[in-house]
C-alpha cells in the first residue's frame, strides 16, 4: 500500500487534499481580508501611536513662555498741540487788540459813571502833607488814567523826570563843593535857580503833556510833548558839558577840578553822570513815544 501511495503512477485525484485547491485558498484569503478590514479602527491606531510616542522617557517639548510687561503710562497729561492753521497768529493779535479796546472802553465807562454820580477825584499830586500851606494840584494815577498798553511808557517818563529832579538837587551840592574849593559863587547861585525853576517847568511842559496825550489820545498834547522834549534834550546836553557860567557840574569842570580837590571833583562827576543818564534816557523815551 505504501508503494502505491508513493508511486508516481497513482491516482492524483485520490492522493490530493481537498483544501489544497487554489480556489478554496483564494476564498479563504478573501474572508480573512474582509474580517481584517471590518476590525480596522483608525482612531485606535492614533491613540496607540500617541500613547507609545509620549511617555516618561520622551516628554512633550515645553515651549518657553514670554511674559510681556504692560506699558507704563505717565500721570502727567501732555498739553494739546497748538493749532498751526494759516493766519492763526493774526487772529491772536486781533483778539489781543479787541481785549485791550474792551478794557479801555470799560475804563472810560467807569470814569463816566463816576462823573455822572458826582464822584470828584481828589487831586493827589504832588503828595504834600495836609498841614503844608500848598495843596496838590493834579490828579496823577497811571494805573487808572492810562490804558494798559501805554502804562510802561508813561512810567518810564515819570521815573526819568524824578531822576532829573534828583540830579538838579545833587547839582546844587556839587556846585557848593566847587564854590568852597574854587571860590566861584556864580555856578552855585545858578544851580539854585535851576532846581527851583526847572523842577515844576519840566513836569508841566513835557511830562504832563505826555501823560494827557496817552490818557485822552490827544494829538495836541503829543505835539506839545515832541516840541518841548526837543528843547529839553538840547538843554540837558549843555548841562552835561559842565560850562561854569551855565551853573551845572559837567564833564569839563568836573575833570578839571581833580587838580584842585579830588573829593569835590568826584561829587561833581557823579552829577555829570546823572545829567548824561537823563539825556540818554529822554532820547530813548522820545523814540518810544514816536
Amino acid at each position: 500500500m505504501s508503494n502505491l501511495e508513493g508511486s508516481p503512477f497513482g491516482d492524483p485525484v485520490k492522493n490530493q487534499s481537498p483544501f489544497a485547491d487554489p480556489s478554496v485558498v483564494r476564498a479563504a484569503k478573501n474572508v480573512e481580508n474582509l474580517e481584517t478590514a471590518a476590525e480596522y479602527n483608525p482612531f485606535a491606531e492614533d491613540k496607540r501611536a500617541v500613547s507609545t510616542a509620549r511617555g516618561a522617557s520622551n516628554p512633550p517639548p515645553i515651549l518657553p513662555t514670554s511674559v510681556d510687561n504692560p506699558p507704563v503710562y505717565s500721570n502727567t497729561a501732555q498739553p494739546p498741540p497748538k493749532p498751526t492753521l494759516p493766519g492763526h497768529s493774526d487772529l491772536l493779535k486781533r483778539q489781543e487788540e479787541l481785549e485791550r479796546k474792551a478794557q479801555e472802553l470799560q475804563r472810560k465807562e467807569e470814569e463816566l459813571n463816576r462823573q455822572a454820580m458826582g464822584q470828584v477825584r481828589n487831586k493827589n499830586w504832588p503828595p504834600l502833607p495836609s498841614w503844608f500851606p500848598l495843596q496838590p494840584c493834579f490828579y496823577h494815577d497811571i494805573s487808572v488814567d492810562i490804558p494798559q498798553q501805554y502804562q510802561r511808557i508813561v512810567r518810564m517818563g515819570y521815573n526819568l523826570w524824578l531822576i532829573y529832579v534828583l540830579t538838579l538837587v545833587l547839582n546844587v551840592v556839587g556846585s557848593l563843593a566847587s564854590f568852597i574849593t574854587h571860590g566861584s559863587g556864580l555856578q552855585f547861585g545858578l544851580s539854585i535857580i535851576q532846581v527851583a525853576m526847572f523842577t515844576p517847568c519840566s513836569f508841566v511842559l513835557w511830562y504832563r503833556p505826555l501823560y494827557k496825550a496817552f490818557k485822552n489820545d490827544s494829538s495836541f498834547n503829543f505835539m506839545v510833548y515832541f516840541f518841548v522834549m526837543f528843547l529839553q534834550l538840547v538843554f540837558v546836553a549843555i548841562q552835561s558839558l559842565g560850562i561854569e557860567s551855565f551853573g551845572t557840574c559837567g564833564w569839563f569842570n568836573s575833570l578839571g577840578h581833580f587838580g584842585l580837590n579830588a573829593g569835590a571833583a568826584v561829587l561833581m562827576l557823579i552829577v555829570t553822570l546823572g545829567f548824561t543818564f537823563c539825556g540818554v534816557g529822554l532820547l530813548l523815551l522820545l523814540f518810544r513815544v514816536s
